[in-house]
Parts: structure tokens; C-alpha cells; sequence
């Protein structure tokens, strides 16, 4: 039994890392306004822990351009400014007020759950065929981001 509750760890935080690598990934894809082009780049996490370590994991290797990557554990989006938002299960947050913080703002909002492409999400991991997968929804980066190149959609 502690083998399997440790190898199902291991598959979890697998998991995880894939999810860090992509949404690091996403990052060379979309140019943020000049405005923000200094400081850390923030990448601000709500809800998941083993994703916030995997995050941190990958940004004490990686910059996105020359600037440093920070990783934020948020509990509410009253503190969301700009950059890379991960909400774990969207649908159990109150989505439609949070959606409505970062409408205006220069912000990607990647989710992990099942419909949240449905209920505003930019960017909702999925799994197809026990790959894991990624959906967009263009409007959601382009209103406010240039994609930097248009392949990117095509990776979904």
C-alpha cells in the first residue's frame, strides 16, 4: 500500500512538471505589452501546490527573455496583476468574478479542468489518448496579447 500511494505521487508530480514545461512553453508564444516587458515575470498559481513546486522547479533553470520567473501562490485574485495565472478545477472557484479582475489586464488565465475553456479560460490543459494535451481559446489571448507566432495555435 505505501508503494502505491508513493508510485501514485511520482505520476502526480509527473504530471505536474509536463504542465510547468508547457506553460513555460507558452511564454515564447505571447508578447506581453512593453509596459510589463521588466521586472520578474510572474506566474501566479491558485490552488494547486504540487504545480506551484514544479513551477519553482523550472523557474530556478529558466527566464522567459532575460527576466527572472517568480512563482506566486495566490488564495484569492484580488492581488492578479499581469502575466501567467494556473487555476486548478475552475469550476469550483468563483470563476466569473475572477474572469472579470483579469479581462482588462495582461493576463493568461491556463486552467486544469474539464469546461473551463467553456467558462472563460485562455489556455485548459486536457488529456487525449493519455497524452497530455492543451486547448485554446484565441480571443481569450489575442484581446489583450500577440501571440508572437501563429504555430502556437496549432499546437493545441
Amino acid at each position: 500500500m505505501l508503494f502505491f500511494v508513493s508510485f501514485n505521487n511520482h505520476i502526480v508530480s509527473q504530471n505536474e512538471n509536463v504542465k510547468a514545461v508547457f506553460i513555460y512553453n507558452f511564454t515564447k508564444y505571447i508578447s506581453w505589452p512593453q509596459s510589463e516587458s521588466s521586472g520578474d515575470f510572474i506566474v501566479g498559481v491558485l490552488g494547486s501546490p504540487a504545480m506551484e513546486s514544479s513551477l519553482n522547479a523550472l523557474a530556478a533553470k529558466k527566464k522567459v527573455g532575460t527576466r527572472d520567473i517568480k512563482v506566486l501562490n495566490f488564495n484569492s485574485f484580488d492581488a492578479i496583476q499581469n502575466a501567467i495565472y494556473f487555476l486548478l478545477e475552475m469550476q469550483k472557484k468563483p470563476i466569473p468574478d475572477a474572469l472579470n479582475k483579469v479581462s482588462l489586464l495582461p493576463v493568461v488565465v491556463v486552467t486544469d479542468s474539464p469546461g473551463s475553456i467553456e467558462k472563460g479560460s485562455g489556455i485548459n490543459f486536457v488529456e487525449v489518448g493519455g497524452k497530455q494535451k492543451f486547448e485554446i481559446t484565441p480571443s481569450k489571448i489575442t484581446d489583450k496579447l500577440r501571440p508572437k507566432d501563429s504555430t502556437f495555435y496549432r499546437y493545441s
